[in-house]
């Protein structure tokens, strides 16, 4: 009789639900048990080292979308003041010696944009790395930037500018719902595990 003393169990037979040959144990109709799903095929999220979740494929192709939004916004900026000098609009106020006012006006609407720009920014870094507000704040700009988009398909900059707004609010939208939604749910209620 020869006995196995490498094995602790000796030849006893192997439990039940554990697998003989190592690794996951099979359990009946032979799935193995869930260990979290893998951020790049679209069936969950992903553990890395840290025991935190890893941002799914979702939220990194939203925060693109909204990275790719915030560069039209800039080009649409560097863009708008030639146009603007190119209208009847700015002819006519240089001929009332008030171009200086609407230059003014015109100023501090680019600084006001530029604030959203890196907010919009910081906040797309902020989803990625499952912070929540970092979508609520891009929730509120997408829905102020569709309330302004009805007026923008009047010329070259707004065009532009209302791309990057559509842009904006998919991106928004895919952090809100499926695979980016739940992500966001299960970091909630990890961080609090008095919601479960």
């Amino acid at each position: 009789m020869t006995e196995n003393h490498d094995s602790p169990a000796g030849n006893q037979p192997p439990q039940y639900g554990s697998n003989p040959n190592g690794g996951q144990p099979q359990y009946p109709g032979g799935q193995p048990q869930y260990q979290g799903g893998d951020a790049g095929n679209g069936h969950g999220p992903l553990q890395n080292q840290g025991g935190d979740l890893a941002a799914p494929k979702a939220v990194h192709t939203a925060a693109r979308l909204i990275y790719i939004s915030a560069a039209i916004s800039v080009i649409s900026l560097i863009i708008s003041p030639f146009v603007f000098m190119a209208t009847d609009e700015y002819k006519t106020l240089a001929d009332q010696g008030q171009a200086a006012y609407a230059w003014g006006f015109f100023s501090a609407g680019a600084i006001f944009s530029l604030i959203v720009i890196v907010l919009q920014l910081l906040s797309a870094r902020a989803a990625t790395r499952g912070k929540n507000w970092g979508r609520i704040v891009l929730l509120i700009l997408a829905i102020l930037s569709l309330l302004g988009l009805g007026g923008a398909f009047q010329d070259a900059p707004g065009i532009i500018g209302a791309i990057g707004t559509i842009l904006l609010i998919i991106g928004t939208i895919m952090l809100w719902v499926g695979q980016s939604g739940r992500w966001f749910k299960e970091l909630k209620q990890r961080r609090n595990p008095m919601n479960r």
